[in-house]
């Protein structure tokens, strides 16, 4: 038996001409395909719908993937014969398409990552946590001139999480975890090495597993700072520095962002790249690799990126069928981190959006300490704007520095950049 893939989400049978499949974890998937119908295909494939591909291995185990369809290229490649070039990609890639200021203010930062997964068209029980520890709430969390992804993938690296997708019921679901631990293992569970031995494996009935094993060490240098309660500078040179270096209010924090950021530097070090026919083996899930051949050695693996390709070419001139996959993995007890993304210049003042995820009855404010807090209720008593004016001292001041007015949800302010937090 040879693997053939299966399409669902059509009300038509639909043929397969080639199919290519890139997963990364921390990143995303890239999936396109060209498909063939004597159907038309342009009234059911539609830009935002869902499409699930199922990957028949030769030993009868089927794999699922579905996507979101991105983009669709259609037209009558015969007669009779409908094509389609269609491209799926996850969700969360409409938060590249947005750029805004806000402050989210009294806001968990699990509660603040939720929001913006379900902006990009998650529902709740898409969104999987695999987290051991609770998330901190922030008095302020500034969302400064940047993307919605840009923003999400930030507070990850900020925090020590990672994310993949994983496909649940014909359902593309998002895997938030602190780390490769709570990667999921494949079904198959156990999977070798074959040596090379003249013969064809990948034609023999039932042969699942990888006939190819490439090891690759890298020695790195790449170094992080995170300072602790961090002031602006002075001088031009080091304001620049700061201002790119995140800050940490206490020791702990400070070692903990520190050695995330490590982690992060120093990914890629130990590699493992497999090729076979393993469809399971994408980023994000974990499996056993019984190696004793070559440079393959046992033991737990974490798959970081694959890609995966199909041809068996056109309904009317077929071929026989051509699968290979390719998996770079780490070892599983190898910590896997998120870099933080580049930093872009950014104005010292700008305007931005007061957010409260407490409710619309919410009224966010700065207290006698300089910080903010989310009063409940509105001010009942005072009618005038200006009575509402009060002397504030901000932290580490003994006198007031000016005159402050409660916060309203929607509210523009702006904000100054003394560093990147």
């Amino acid at each position: 038996m040879q693997t053939r893939i299966v399409v669902y989400g059509t009300n038509h049978p639909v043929h397969v001409v080639d199919f290519e499949l890139t997963t990364c974890i921390n990143s995303g998937f890239l999936l396109k395909a060209n498909l063939e119908s004597q159907f038309d295909l342009a009234d059911e494939l539609l830009v935002g719908n869902m499409l699930t591909f199922e990957i028949e291995s030769p030993d009868a185990i089927s794999t699922y993937f579905t996507g979101t369809l991105f983009d669709i290229q259609s037209g009558f490649v015969s007669e009779h014969t409908c094509g389609a070039e269609v491209v799926l990609k996850p969700r969360l890639e409409l938060l590249k398409q947005t750029e805004k200021s806000q402050i989210f203010v009294q806001a968990n930062v699990q509660s603040v990552l939720n929001k913006l997964i379900q902006k990009a068209g998650y529902s709740q029980d898409r969104i999987k946590w695999r987290v051991t520890k609770d998330l901190p709430t922030l008095p302020q969390c500034v969302q400064a001139l940047e993307n919605d992804y840009t923003f999400f993938t930030r507070l990850l690296a900020k925090y020590g999480l990672i994310y993949w997708f994983e496909c649940h019921d014909f359902i593309e679901s998002i895997v938030i975890a602190e780390g490769n631990l709570a990667s999921p293992y494949i079904e198959r569970g156990l999977l070798s090495v074959t040596d090379k031995d003249g013969l064809v494996h990948e034609h023999e009935t039932g042969f699942v597993g990888f006939t190819q094993c490439q090891s690759r060490h890298r020695f790195r240098m790449g170094g992080s700072q995170v300072h602790m309660n961090a002031h602006p500078p002075t001088s031009v040179s080091s304001a620049q520095r700061s201002y790119f270096e995140p800050a940490a209010q206490n020791p702990a924090e400070q070692f903990e962002r520190t050695g995330n950021l490590e982690l992060a530097y120093q990914q890629g070090k130990n590699e493992v790249t497999l090729v076979g026919n393993v469809a399971e083996a994408n980023a994000g899930y974990s499996f056993s690799l019984n190696g004793k051949l070559g440079t393959a050695k046992g033991g737990d693996y974490t798959c970081i990126r694959s890609k995966q390709v199909y041809k068996q070419g056109s309904a009317n001139d077929p071929k026989q069928v051509a699968y290979h996959s390719e998996s770079v993995c780490v070892p599983r007890g190898e910590p896997i981190r998120i870099a933080p993304p580049e930093h872009s210049p950014k104005p010292m003042v700008f305007t931005a959006t007061v957010r409260s995820l407490s409710g619309s009855k919410a009224n966010p404010h700065l207290d006698t300490q300089g910080q903010y807090a989310t009063q409940v209720h509105f001010d009942s008593q005072v009618t005038e704007s200006v009575k509402r004016l009060t002397q504030y001292a901000c932290r580490g001041q003994k006198q007031p520095t000016g005159l402050h007015f409660p916060l309203l949800p929607d509210s523009n302010v702006l904000i100054g950049c003394m560093n990147n937090d």
